[in-house]
């Protein structure tokens, strides 16, 4: 399936089911969004954005939750059989400053 009628359907229901609410160390995923775009080789790509749990004050997340969890929904995309996907994680602070700015919060 091309990336945009994914995103056009609105998502993958079987991935956002799956990682909503999934836990990896300090960090929980809170939402799952899709983009398509192009990737860096100007090729057609799914984006999935995971918006997660704040960092607590400091150094930010512990390096391997973030690597953890990208592995564990990377592998998720690959048993989904999704096209040339990314995941790009956000903290739930980012997004929602992304939404006021944007005129949405």
């Amino acid at each position: 399936m091309d990336p945009y009628e994914i995103v056009e359907q609105g998502g993958v229901p079987e991935l956002t089911e799956w990682v909503r609410g999934l836990v990896v160390g300090s960090i929980t995923v809170l939402d799952v969004e899709y983009d398509a775009g192009p990737d860096p080789q100007d090729q057609p790509a799914l984006f999935v954005d995971l918006t997660i749990t704040d960092p607590v004050p400091g150094p930010g997340w512990p390096a391997e939750d973030i690597i953890e969890l990208t592995h564990r929904v990377w592998a998720r995309c690959g048993e989904l059989r999704l096209p040339n996907w990314y995941v790009r994680p956000h903290s739930l602070r980012s997004r929602l400053q992304k939404a006021a700015a944007e005129g949405g919060g």
